[in-house]
């Protein structure tokens, strides 16, 4: 039984028909298929990474953003901080949070540089010696505490210093004004350390008493008016912050520097 299909196993292998190509040709093309297919398993594996990278950064910008943490965390924009409300003394001072007072204040701005046209009416009508308010930009203030909630000051004093040219001269003098409210000289001065102060007697409206002292290079009075208003005004040859050469002269008088220190316009705001 076994011999009789072994020989019929042979003679359908011999009336099989040869194969057109040869057998390395056949390995060849199966080389060449399984090298294709190992492409295809790498290209699509390329893919899916592409994807998966795509897709971690539309997460990250959605949720982290320009400038976020990088932990994925949602940005939320800083609620702005309240403008400090203003507290009202029943003498009328307005109070402002004291680190308020610390920054630019442009309604003390426009007070100061109102003081500068006020003693350009009355030291230099003709405007030919007080610099214009943009070269020398000057405020000085000092505040107080008295009567408001604690953090906050109202501004008990307000001055600037201009600066003074001679046509020809390469020096630079300086008139400074300083205001301050009732009660609160000689303390919120910057004027009155002067140690030769003297009175003297004066007749202008609105004024109940004046003091002059004289300086190195320069002249002081302080003027108290009937509305409370002490007002100081300080004329000297040498702007000492500005320059190292002195005018010949200011050529104002101390009446000059009296008529100006009381003129009713040189208020606090």
């Amino acid at each position: 039984m076994d011999e009789l299909l072994t020989r019929r196993l042979h003679d359908l292998t011999a009336r099989a028909p040869v194969p057109a190509t040869a057998a390395d040709e056949d390995v060849r093309r199966g080389r060449t298929r399984l090298r294709r297919r190992r492409t295809a398993v790498v290209a699509g594996a390329a893919g899916a990474v592409v994807t998966t990278l795509a897709c971690v950064a539309i997460v990250g910008s959605g949720q982290g953003g320009p400038g976020g943490s990088g932990r994925g965390d949602v940005a939320v924009d800083p609620s702005p901080e309240p403008a400090p409300t203003p507290v009202a003394t029943p003498e009328g001072r307005t109070c402002l949070p004291v680190t308020e007072r610390m920054r630019p204040d442009p309604a003390l701005d426009r007070v100061v540089k109102g003081y500068r046209e006020i003693l350009a009416d009355r030291l230099d009508p003709q405007r030919a010696h007080l610099d214009r308010w943009q070269v020398t930009r000057s405020v000085q203030s000092s505040t107080s505490r008295l009567g408001c909630p604690d953090g906050s000051a109202w501004t008990a004093a307000l001055g600037t210093k201009i600066g003074w040219r001679i046509d020809g001269e390469p020096g630079q003098g300086v008139v400074q004004v300083f205001v301050v409210a009732p009660g609160s000289w000689p303390d919120s001065s910057v004027v009155a350390s002067y140690e030769s102060w003297r009175d003297r007697p004066v007749s202008l409206p609105g004024v109940v008493s004046a003091q002059v002292a004289d300086h190195d290079g320069g002249t002081a009075v302080v003027v108290h008016r009937a509305d409370g208003f002490t007002v100081e005004v300080d004329a000297n040859t040498l702007f000492g912050n500005n320059s190292l050469t002195p005018v010949s002269s200011l050529g104002l008088s101390v009446d000059d520097l009296l008529a100006a220190a009381a003129d009713p316009r040189l208020t606090l705001p």
